[in-house]
């Protein structure tokens, strides 16, 4: 199993340790410079991952805290 964030190509991959047995919503604060984006998403029944799309190029950075509610 991956990490539970990591960046890929095209946006952020979010993971659960276990298939979600409803609809999942999740979301990511990325810094970029002074500014900080909020992306959000859902992980689909018995999914454990989705990847939120980044909407602009060259990011970098890393996952600091996951937080499961």
């Amino acid at each position: 199993m991956s990490a539970p964030g990591s960046l890929v190509a095209g946006g952020v991959s979010v993971g659960l340790p276990f298939a979600a047995g409803r609809a999942t919503s999740v979301v990511a604060l990325v810094s970029g410079g002074q500014e900080t984006y909020v992306l959000a998403g859902g992980v689909p029944v018995q999914r454990a991952r989705v990847i939120l799309p980044l909407p602009a190029a060259g990011w970098a950075g890393r996952l600091m805290k996951a937080v499961v509610r």
